[in-house]
């Protein structure tokens, strides 16, 4: 049989819908003299499968690059910290699988995203890209903290209600100027104001012998955030049902696409919480960064490697509603149901394998559940932490005073807890910053700060 004929016979393909196929070494190798064996090496560049832009395998996938160093790469010099946002913008097409991120979230235009002292004593970096997860099984927090990264509204909080003593009059929740920590599962544990203690924080500062303390401009602006209804979703699709008359929003249904994604949804109309000079606040941190570190764990003590929050702005609710799921869903449970009652409150009737929850504030026309929180996150050395350890007082028992006056003085409207602080799950990797607060750096000291709302 004539090779031309062989080439030609048509037949059932095993190769069926590939491409970028190269064909080489067509040759026929002879056995026993009559029979003839057909040797063809086929090159194709296989394509992958199109993930879905809220997988947490997609993430994972895109980290691959940095556990194999390419030869081109010099020891020690650091990697690139987003290689899906650069194969994103790439034309190769085995790359087209890869995360792309939201164009919101580019950092180029801000002029806060990345900022070195030219002492190199502190960085201060856009924290607008989520961090990978502590553990490879992520919580429910954490996958609904990351995909709401993803909206630009700035850092989620699984838990909105705000975090209060009891004494406390008329709280408001998160408000601009708060110091404290937080975490995923925990949310946001205010430790002092700035403009609250601003009488204690010149105590202390006159007391270390440092420069002359001065609270930041107490300017503030508020506006309209979400209207009714709203909602911000990853991974699912999102349908509002109004009653006849459109007095009022009945349920809201989400039907889950992918593997894993979040849901948020503001019941009530949202309002905006911010400063109105951003960059005179992100200044007043960094000058004044021991000062703060020193006051908070003087009221309550910071452990080893917890970060302090700084708030610039706030997006609070009275009514809310919040969802995240990990597990594939199939139908019909793969459709969350947030319902509204006789009562006015709303109650998850569907929620399948995801993880959900609904709130409102009292007294009811308070905003005071916190959605997102924007502002800055300090990172502190060890150097530093263990230098400020040392120089404490000791008490009766041994063990270290928290602070230079063992204590702030309480302000009018201050909401002073004593506790023991926790750990900082979404802290990031060591600092390499600088010591500051009007007293010149010791050798070793350093922190970091991070700007938490990621839109420009």
């Amino acid at each position: 049989m004539a090779s031309s004929e062989v080439l030609g016979t048509r037949g059932p393909s095993i190769l069926a819908g590939a491409q970028n196929l190269g064909v080489n070494n067509l040759g026929y190798n002879e056995v026993g003299g009559n029979m003839y064996g057909p040797t063809v090496n086929i090159y194709g560049s296989p394509q992958l499968p199109p993930l879905s832009s809220d997988s947490i395998y997609e993430v994972l996938r895109s980290w691959l690059p940095l556990i194999f160093v390419s030869d081109a790469q010099e020891p020690g010099q650091p990697r690139d910290p987003n290689p899906s946002a650069r194969s994103a913008a790439a034309p190769n097409p085995t790359l087209q699988g890869r995360r792309t991120e939201d164009s919101s979230q580019s950092t180029e235009t801000n002029p806060q995203a990345s900022f070195v002292s030219p002492s190199g004593d502190y960085t201060a970096t856009l924290m607008g890209e989520s961090e990978p997860f502590a553990s490879f099984r992520a919580t429910m927090p954490q996958v609904y903290v990351y995909h709401m990264l993803r909206a630009g509204k700035g850092l989620a909080c699984w838990k909105p209600e705000p975090s209060y003593s009891p004494p406390a009059v008329n709280p408001k929740g998160a408000v601009p100027g708060d110091v404290g920590m937080y975490t995923p599962e925990g949310g946001f544990k205010k430790i002092f104001n700035l403009w609250d203690d601003e009488h204690s924080l010149k105590i202390m500062a006159r007391t270390l012998d440092q420069a002359e303390y001065k609270s930041p401009p107490n300017g503030l602006v508020v506006n309209r955030e979400f209207q009714r209804g709203a909602t911000v979703t990853r991974g699912a699709v999102a349908e509002v049902h109004e009653s006849l008359a459109g007095e009022s929003i009945e349920r809201f249904e989400f039907k889950c696409q992918d593997q894993e994604g979040a849901v948020l949804i503001s019941v009530s109309e949202a309002i905006l919480e911010e400063v109105v000079d951003s960059a005179m606040f992100h200044d007043h941190i960094c000058t004044f960064a021991e000062l703060i570190y020193r006051h908070a764990d003087s009221i309550r003590r910071i452990g080893n490697d917890t970060s302090l929050y700084i708030v610039t702005g706030c997006i609070k609710a009275t009514d809310w509603g919040l969802a995240a799921f990990q597990e594939p869903m199939t139908h019909p449970d793969n459709v969350l149901k947030l319902v509204r009652r006789r009562n006015g409150e709303y109650l998850w009737t569907h929620r399948g394998t995801a993880e959900a929850k609904s709130g409102s504030s009292e007294p009811r026309n308070v905003k005071d559940q916190c959605l997102f929180l924007q502002g800055h996150k300090l990172d502190f050395s060890k150097a530093f932490r263990a230098r400020l350890r040392s120089e404490q007082p000791q008490n009766r028992d041994g063990a270290p005073e928290g602070g230079a006056n063992s204590g702030p003085a309480h302000d009018k409207g201050n909401d002073h807890q004593r506790g023991e602080g926790g750990r900082d799950e979404m802290a990031g990797g060591s600092p390499n910053g600088g010591n500051t607060g009007g007293a010149p750096p010791a050798a070793g000291d350093s922190f970091s700060t991070r700007v938490l709302d990621v839109g420009s």
